[in-house]
């Protein structure tokens, strides 16, 4: 009986301990996934280049229509049209040498630790990369929207790429 006494409290605060703070991290529903907006630009063409240029790697938070980018792909109506007093829109630029994007997966975490936020993608796609001169680069622009973040939430990005393109039979 002492021993209860003993352990019923010890319990009660572990558990209580617990509630106070998660651990890990939470995966967050994602509320739609845009279109990616792709340009594939010949490597020569300095003009597009330079157009695009500053924007591969670059993550922007979006929490209102006025805070839309004037980036060089555009955004049709849908964007404007967001509910962004509830929902806030992520983009994400990057530029791939010779790759045809095909197809994608996507998740959103929460990190409960430091309260960050990371936006994982993987990228399926193929290379058409023939000799050692890039010859092409795909530009691409991901979306997507997610319940309304703060204002200064900090969000990573963290992506793989699938190449469809590899072959197997080669590789043995």
């Amino acid at each position: 009986m002492r021993h209860a006494a003993i352990l019923i409290p010890l319990l009660a605060a572990l558990i209580g301990c617990n509630r106070s703070e998660p651990s890990g991290q939470t995966r967050l529903p994602i509320h739609a996934e845009m279109l990616p907006a792709v340009a594939v630009i010949d490597a020569d063409d300095s003009e597009a280049r330079e157009k695009m240029k500053g924007w591969a790697g670059r993550i922007i938070q979006v929490n209102s229509a006025d805070d839309l980018p004037d980036d060089p792909f555009g955004f049709t109506p849908a964007y404007s049209s967001l509910s962004y007093s509830t929902e806030t829109l992520l983009l994400w630029y990057n530029a791939f040498p010779d790759f045809h994007l095909e197809s994608t997966r996507q998740w959103f975490i929460r990190d409960n630790s430091d309260n960050t936020y990371r936006w994982n993608m993987d990228l399926g796609g193929s290379f058409s990369r023939t000799g050692k001169q890039v010859e092409k680069v795909t530009y691409v622009r991901m979306a997507i929207v997610v319940a309304k973040l703060p204002d200064m939430a900090e969000v990573s990005v963290a992506y793989g790429i699938s190449d469809y393109s590899w072959d197997w039979e080669e590789a043995e």
